[in-house]
């Protein structure tokens, strides 16, 4: 069983893969995976609760029998790469296992730990692996580019928010290596244009 960065047991497949739809609007699902918008969602979610309207979660064995519609909102993969970098850079060393060893890692270490099979957090896998139900079978129906989660969500709040403009490393480090670990959440991001 592989483990995430605090050691917990997780799958290669739904390390997160929830499914959010509004009472309101039972057939239309949302999703957000690691590092593109999920605390924000989640925040979103708990905020509407409060107020009245309610939402249900579906976990992905169960979203495609209850909601023909799926959305899932992409982040361009490169921000998303920067971001879990700048994430993981932050952690306390009391939140990585011991056998990692890898406290506040340098962009290129950090490139190295993900592409390290047996090293992979669900946080930077691939989104697309990260929405795939048991049996390979890939959910969302639709991808919206992130930044235009505001139009069907006009009160989402901006929660952990990571500067990905700045780049004090080298992007091409092991890039036709990042291109092909990526290679289909690329192709996705670069067809949503």
């Amino acid at each position: 069983m592989k483990r995430d960065y605090k050691g917990r047991e997780y799958f290669k497949y739904n390390t997160r893969g929830e499914w959010y739809a509004r009472r309101s609007e039972p057939d239309v699902a949302y999703s957000c995976v690691f590092r593109s918008a999920g605390t924000s969602f989640l925040t979103m979610i708990k905020a509407d609760s409060k107020a009245g309207e309610r939402w249900e979660m579906y976990m992905p064995e169960q979203v495609s029998a209850n909601c023909p519609t799926r959305i899932l909102f992409v982040r361009d993969p490169w921000d998303r790469l920067v971001s879990n970098w700048r994430w993981c850079k932050q952690l306390d060393a009391a939140d990585i296992p011991e056998e990692r060893k890898l406290n506040k890692p340098t962009y290129e270490q950090f490139v190295d730990l993900i592409l390290d099979e047996d090293e992979r957090d669900g946080h930077w896998f691939p989104f697309t692996e990260l929405v795939r139900a048991r049996g390979d079978v890939y959910l969302p129906t639709e991808h919206v580019r992130l930044d235009r989660i505001g139009e069907y969500f006009p009160n989402i709040p901006t929660v952990n928010v990571s500067d990905t403009t700045t780049h004090d490393f080298d992007l091409n480090y092991r890039k036709a290596d990042l291109e092909a670990f990526y290679a289909e959440d690329i192709a996705i991001w670069n067809a949503i244009q």
